[in-house]
């Protein structure tokens, strides 16, 4: 074989590789909602989708105390 077909059948390959891995990643987020949607119903709570932006600012809020606590405790 030469350095030609390799690199020929080592793109294929990777190519595969990256559409199984979308594909993985498309399939654990179905079952991550179903999740979420199970723990809720158990919880007796209502379904609301999930909302990226409220989680970012959840985050946010809460990289912020920690921050202030950090601070506060400095001085």
């Amino acid at each position: 074989m030469n350095a030609f077909a390799l690199g020929r059948r080592a793109n294929h390959h990777l190519n595969v590789s990256a559409r199984a891995a979308l594909e993985a990643n498309r399939l654990c987020e179905i079952a991550r909602g179903q999740c979420r949607a199970l723990t809720l119903v158990e919880m007796h709570e209502p379904w609301v989708p999930f909302d990226t932006r409220e989680a970012g600012a959840w985050l946010v809020e809460a990289a912020n105390r920690a921050t202030a606590r950090q601070g506060g405790g400095r001085g």
